[in-house]
């Protein structure tokens, strides 16, 4: 059995093929482990299968326990990854800053730059490709007209979890994999491909959310500059979370979109 052992301690890569292979394959088990939650929660609880439709669109606290569900499986199977691999969380960004101070000042910074950037690119964009729908809305999964003790879970599942996950795993995770071989250009145009084709709501009736697609690949590019500038995902995680808090703002609160 030793040179089983062997053999498998030399499989022990992380790498850009790894890192590309266990970011994609951790999304799409993620998904089915949050559905697997809400099975389980549904024969505790006795609904059928049309309830289980109607509760999660319609109980944001519904929403919520798929949303931890979700991303608590990504952030699992990361994890156990690293851990075969003998690779600690420090080594993907997971680790302070120099100054405690530079992760709010590179993330308001950070959220500057992203927001003249989409204004720049998006128009660009209309004005250069006549086929593709700007004005698309995501579908959050959430009633925007939502009020008082309901937005608790919204404002969770937003503005918190998703930038926090998101986060470790692209510009950490995957990042960090990516750049053990590539430079930077290489590196980023891959995360943020990967990052941006998953905004694009694929498996809907409704065409690919092109408009959500370009936003979030403008904003990996600068949440990647977070990461090299400052050797850390902490200040990438604040940009995210401001970014996601000002369309909660939006939608949300003053129902501006």
């Amino acid at each position: 059995m030793n040179w089983l052992k062997a053999i498998l301690s030399k499989t022990k890569k992380y790498d850009p093929i790894s890192a590309i292979v266990v970011t994609i394959a951790g999304y799409f088990l993620s998904q089915i482990g949050g559905v697997a939650v809400l099975i389980i929660l549904s024969i505790f609880l006795g609904w059928d299968s049309g309830q289980i439709v109607d509760k999660l669109s319609d109980s944001p606290w519904v929403s919520l326990v798929f949303t931890l569900s979700v991303y608590g499986f990504y952030i699992a199977i990361i994890k156990s990854f690293l851990k075969w691999c003998r690779t600690s969380l420090e080594s993907i960004g997971l680790k302070m800053t120099k100054d405690w101070y530079d992760i709010p000042g590179f993330a308001l910074a950070g959220y500057g730059a992203y927001f003249l950037f989409a204004i720049m690119v998006t128009a660009l964009v209309e004005k250069g490709v006549t086929n593709v729908d700007l004005n698309q809305k995501q579908e959050l999964g959430f009633n925007t007209y939502a009020s008082g003790f309901e937005l608790l879970p919204i404002f969770i599942a937003l503005v918190i979890i998703p930038p926090v996950v998101e986060e470790i795993v692209t510009r950490g995770f995957l990042y960090t994999g990516l750049r053990k071989k590539f430079n930077v250009l290489w590196s980023g145009m891959i995360t943020s491909i990967i990052f941006a084709a998953a905004h694009l709501q694929w498996g809907g009736d409704a065409p690919l959310l092109w408009a959500a697609a370009i936003d979030t690949f403008i904003l990996s590019w600068v949440l990647i500059y977070l990461r090299e500038k400052t050797g850390s995902i902490y200040p990438a995680i604040g940009l995210h979370m401001i970014k996601n808090f000002m369309a909660f703002l939006a939608l949300f609160i003053f129902h501006v979109a």
